[in-house]
């Protein structure tokens, strides 16, 4: 019944909603981790230029 919610579907629904917050969380930190592993690459390969040009 609309407007009447049972206890079972608020529980449903507030797990739901947890389920969608560690989503979230598990993107953000997955994304986290590429632009990390991005920047660290990105440096490591401007030093070894830098060492080819230096030597």
């Amino acid at each position: 019944m609309p407007g009447h919610e049972t206890p079972l579907s608020v529980a449903t629904a507030s797990a739901a909603v947890g389920a969608l917050l560690a989503a979230a969380l598990a993107v953000v930190v997955a994304l986290r981790l590429v632009a990390a592993s991005l920047v660290g690459s990105v440096r490591r390969a401007r030093v070894t230029t830098g060492r080819e040009v230096l030597s």
